[in-house]
């Protein structure tokens, strides 16, 4: 079975030896749930594994075979240039990789951009993965945002309606995804499958014995993933208890990252935040041992891996309740949900948790037998081979 991958990919992470970019620096999502899956398929000996993705900031188009898969790097579109194109000019140049690999099934990763759009349309049998929801997201976008943000985003709004509206079958990760796939799409065939989560996760013992005094926040340091939120949340719990600390993984535009840093000096607070940077799965493996409450406190997100990491690594877990998060969180069973717009209850639940060592363990504990069940890697592998038989044989 030839299987195509089309989706983003975090090129220089994994290529910086093999192919020559035209930029000494670019911004990648580690997209860990497409690495995650490539992990997977490429052991798999029936499986002939292709990934197409796209890079800007590639010189030219890359062909490399590594592990098992052919990789396709083709050099994309500059976003200015998507947009003024409605990604036509990568999308034509998907289909024509596709034809030439002539797969038997194909799985495209998003629906907002070049990959899911191309994908639909190439002929082939395909199952598009829903990503994010950019209909969502802008509805929580803040009003201060460059022209230029704004009219990406529309485009791809309007991308990812024709995008859905074109296709047959979707995997969604939980119920939020399928109601959206379903209103726009009522034919469309959904299957429910969630991400492959790294197996380190899966070996990680941290102990709440003792409770512990350290919050972790993952994600992109942005207004969408309430970073700011949660300063305002930790200052007040700081007042309360000195002793807290709160980690920062992740990265931040210029504007952001000087924002971020403002607000931090003003609240006096660079004691007691330590902003780290990206940190590979390792790194972020040995802080979870060591043990922290996980804060989530996105103003909408839909099946943030960090949060699975974090749950099935036996963390507690505080989250806003918004897209998906409640489909991933059982409210006072498995993790604690909080109101998105209030800095209060965030900062509540984070006191709540700092003065109950016995309840970060329980949360921990809960979340860690409940979550490992459902994100055992074998079955989702199954599930997903499973789709693409019955794909090719439809």
């Amino acid at each position: 079975m030839r299987v195509a991958l089309v989706c983003p990919y975090p090129i220089r992470m994994y290529f910086e030896e093999e192919v020559e970019f035209v930029t000494s620096h670019s911004v990648e999502h580690p997209t860990s749930w497409v690495i995650n899956l490539i992990e997977k398929l490429c052991k798999k000996k029936d499986i002939d594994l292709h990934v197409v993705t796209l890079g800007s900031h590639l010189k030219k188009d890359y062909f490399v075979k590594k592990n098992n898969v052919t990789y396709h790097l083709l050099k994309g579109s500059r976003s200015k240039v998507q947009v003024a194109t409605l990604y036509q000019i990568d999308s034509m140049k998907i289909i024509s990789e596709l034809k030439k690999i002539s797969p038997d099934v194909v799985e495209a990763f998003g629906t907002e951009g070049p990959y899911g759009y191309s994908s639909v349309r190439s002929g082939y049998p395909c199952v598009v993965y829903i990503q994010g929801i950019i209909e969502k997201i802008i509805l929580v976008s803040t009003r201060n945002e460059p022209f230029h943000i704004k009219a990406q985003n529309f485009i791809r709004l309007i991308q990812e309606k024709n995008t859905v509206k074109a296709g047959k079958h979707f995997i969604v990760e939980n119920g939020f995804a399928l109601d959206f796939v379903k209103s726009l799409n009522s034919k469309a065939y959904c299957y429910e499958v969630p991400n492959l989560i790294d197996p380190l996760f899966f070996k990680l013992q941290p102990s709440f014995s003792k409770g512990t005094n350290k919050f972790l926040f993952i994600g992109s340091l942005n207004a969408r993933k309430g970073i700011l939120s949660l300063i305002d949340a930790f200052e007040r719990v700081n007042e309360q208890n000195p002793v807290s600390k709160l980690m920062v993984i992740g990265n931040a535009s210029g504007s952001d990252q000087a924002l971020l840093r403002q607000k931090i000096t003003e609240k006096r607070l660079s004691n007691s935040i330590d902003l780290l940077g990206m940190k590979s799965h390792i790194e972020i493996a040995d802080i979870m041992q060591n043990g922290a409450i996980l804060v989530h406190p996105a103003k909408m997100d839909f099946s943030p891996n960090s949060v699975y990491e974090a749950m099935v690594s036996g963390l507690p877990v505080i989250a806003t309740k918004v897209g998906g998060l409640p489909f991933m969180i059982e409210d006072n069973l498995t993790g604690l949900l909080v109101n998105p717009d209030s800095i209060e209850d965030l900062a509540d639940k984070m006191l709540y948790l700092l003065s109950n060592p016995q309840e970060q363990s329980r949360l921990g504990f809960a979340a860690r037998n409940t979550t490992r069940k459902k994100l055992d890697p074998e079955k989702i592998l199954k599930s997903t081979q499973t789709i693409y038989e019955g794909l090719i044989h439809k």
